[in-house]
């Protein structure tokens, strides 16, 4: 859901989509840390064709748990890409929800601690 809010906000859902080719998919294993294990990932290189037909290249890391972790070499996946910028790409898949649920969830709680200050800076004198 939210990211498909992101898609929609930034307007990814207007770009074209194009077929890519991975070149290379490499397990990365996640490091031991005092607080456990992080999450597997893969670095995936790939190819894509633009809609004029020159070929850009790509790379993603998704972790393990998401859509595109378990891409191997010679896979195709869809992607999106700018049309006023055929390098940058858009790849759904890519990314856990854990991971933009925090994302979401630090952004909500800086806006919430924001519109407290304000209220308590229009409400009371010496917070002005």
């Amino acid at each position: 859901m939210l990211l498909e809010w992101y898609v929609r906000f930034k307007r990814i859902d207007e770009w074209p989509e194009a077929i890519a080719t991975a070149l290379s998919a490499e397990l990365v294993e996640g490091e031991d840390t005092t607080e456990g294990k992080l999450p597997d990932s893969k670095k995936i290189f790939f190819i894509y064709p633009d809609g004029s037909g020159r070929v850009h290249t790509g790379e993603m890391s998704p972790i393990d748990g998401s859509e595109l972790f378990y891409i191997d070499k010679d896979d195709t996946f869809s992607i999106r890409y700018n049309p006023s910028k055929p390098e940058s790409y858009f790849a759904m898949g890519v990314h856990h929800m854990a991971s933009w649920t925090l994302g979401t969830l630090f952004v909500f709680a800086f806006l919430a601690c924001g519109i407290i200050w304000l209220i308590l800076r229009a409400s009371a004198p010496e917070f002005r």
